[in-house]
Formats: structure tokens, C-alpha cells, sequence
């Protein structure tokens, strides 16, 4: 199953998608990622949301810790059909998955926990987890990584991103 969906994803690859994709994957990547968690743990401190500076700053370090701990736990080769992207190291769990959803997920909750306009929670809503789903998806797109990589990515960074919502509505409520 998991072959079969990863090629079926690889196999849409035209001129023009793999330059979007390219694109796509890099808002996803280790030193995006990391200059928009930096502008964010700032912008957190101006503001005086310590506690989520914080919460934040660790929880995108342990994400980030945590996947090479998988990666290397699992070793598992990346697909070895045509990739539009050199890659290093080991595949799963996708990295630019769970790296993404803790970030993007972390800021849609600042986001729609501040007293911003409906309209613009509404834009965020939207789009945040449709870049999620984005960069996943070129991740397999681009032949980098299996469906399942990206799948587990997101699971994983899933639970990471609950449990740094949860602590921060812990520590706000103590």
C-alpha cells in the first residue's frame, strides 16, 4: 500500500509541479523552519508570553531532536525510485511533516488564541493547515520520502503540538 500510493503521487510529477513543489518543500525545511521559530520565540517575548516562548523554543527543539532519534532508531531508506532532491540520511519519520505541524499548529494557536479579527483567524484557519498538507505532500511528490513517512511526521508531530498546547493552557491556568 504504501508503495502503491507513493509512486501513484510520484508518477503526477509534471515540469511545472515539481518547480511548486520545490518551492513548497523548502518553507518546510531545517533553516526555514528555523528562522520563522526564532522570528516567532521573539515576537513571543516582546510581548511578554514568556511561558510560551518557552513551551514553544522546547517543544520545536525535542521535535527536531526527535526526529533524528527516530530517524536513526529506524533507519529506514528513502525511496530509491527517481528523486528531484539529493537527500541524506534516513526517511522515516519526514521531518518537514512533523517539523511543519508543530510550527504552523503552534502559530495557528497563538493565532486564534489573540484577539485578532475574525476574518484573519478564518484566512489562518485555512491556510496554515493547507501549507501542512502541502509540504507533506511535495515531500512524497518530489520522491524523497514514502506516504507513510509523512504520515507518521504528521501523527507524531501531532501529539508534540497537543501537548505543548496543553501545557501552556496548564501553566496560564496555574
Amino acid at each position: 500500500m504504501d508503495l502503491f500510493l507513493t509512486q501513484s503521487i510520484v508518477n503526477l510529477r509534471g515540469s511545472g509541479g515539481a518547480v511548486i513543489s520545490l518551492f513548497i518543500t523548502h518553507l518546510g525545511d531545517v533553516l526555514s523552519i528555523t528562522i520563522l521559530s526564532v522570528i516567532l520565540m521573539l515576537w513571543l517575548v516582546l510581548r511578554l508570553r514568556l511561558v510560551q516562548a518557552i513551551i514553544f523554543s522546547a517543544g520545536m527543539i525535542f521535535s527536531g531532536l526527535f526526529t533524528q532519534f527516530l530517524k536513526l532508531s529506524f533507519s529506514r531508506p528513502r525511496p530509491d525510485f527517481f528523486s528531484s532532491l539529493p537527500q541524506d540520511g534516513f526517511s522515516f519519520p519526514s521531518g518537514h511533516a512533523l517539523g511543519t505541524i508543530v510550527f504552523f499548529g503552534f502559530l495557528l494557536f497563538i493565532i486564534l488564541e489573540n484577539n485578532y479579527r475574525q476574518w484573519i483567524k478564518s484566512v489562518f484557519k485555512i491556510a496554515l493547515p493547507l501549507l501542512i498538507l502541502a509540504i507533506g505532500f511535495s515531500r512524497v511528490y518530489l520522491g524523497t520520502h514514502w506516504i507513510s513517512d509523512v504520515f507518521a511526521g504528521w501523527l507524531i508531530g501531532g501529539l508534540i503540538l497537543i501537548l505543548m498546547i496543553k501545557l501552556v493552557k496548564y501553566t496560564e491556568q496555574a
